[in-house]
Parts: C-alpha cells; sequence; structure tokens
C-alpha cells in the first residue's frame, strides 16, 4: 500500500492529462481497497457467499454513483 501511495504522489506532479490522471488514481484507490478489504480486514480466505455479500453491494454502489454522475452532466451533454 505504501508503493502505490507513493506511486500516486509521484504522478499527481508529473504533466499527464487530468482525464488521464483521473482514471489511474481510480484505479489504483480500488487496488488499495482490495488490499485493505483482503489483508486488513482478513476476507482474502474467507467463503465465496461471504464474498459475494460483500462485493455485489459494492458493484451496485459504483453503479449508482456512476448513473448519479451520468445524469447530472447530461444537461451539460446536451446544452
Amino acid at each position: 500500500m505504501l508503493a502505490i501511495t507513493i506511486f500516486e504522489v509521484g504522478i499527481a506532479f508529473t504533466s499527464i492529462p487530468h482525464n488521464i490522471l483521473i482514471v489511474v488514481f481510480i484505479v489504483l484507490t480500488i487496488v488499495k481497497a482490495y488490499y485493505i478489504i483482503a489483508f486488513f480486514m482478513h476476507l482474502k480466505h474467507e467463503k465465496v457467499a461471504l464474498k459475494y455479500s460483500i462485493i455485489l453491494p459494492f458493484i451496485l454502489i459504483l453503479y449508482l454513483i456512476v448513473m448519479a454522475i451520468a445524469e447530472g452532466n447530461y444537461l451539460n451533454l446536451v446544452g
């Protein structure tokens, strides 16, 4: 996690385009969330049903966030 965080801080000060930087940060944040859930919360070796009971709501919440952002930007795209 430390290496990922150092990498995030390092690329924050580069001249990479803003859109690409946002995607990279989102992907790295999801990777860090996986490590937190798997190792710090000790869920890596749990049964499949428990994993799905955690992953499914997470996916649905991500879908809700994406749809809310898309709908919020709808007027900006049309007008």
